[in-house]
């Protein structure tokens, strides 16, 4: 479980991308919204080779929670 800290960096990190332009703000609504729902974020190049190989493209947000992938 992540400390507050760690979470708050986390997003401070997720804002600093949040006024690029309209898609990035979507995909950052996104990740935390999934994050709120306990949903681990994965970075496409940090999925396990069966999950990438289900996957059709590259897709911009990737999480797991309880063996159920979301992307």
């Amino acid at each position: 479980m992540k400390t507050p800290t760690e979470k708050r960096d986390r997003l401070v990190k997720v804002r600093k991308y949040a006024s690029k332009d309209i898609h990035t703000q979507y995909v950052v609504r996104a990740y935390r919204k999934l994050m709120k729902m306990g949903y681990k974020i994965y970075s496409y190049d940090k999925l396990p080779r069966e999950v990438k190989n289900k996957l059709s493209g590259h897709p911009n947000v990737c999480a797991e929670k309880n063996g159920k992938w979301f992307s």
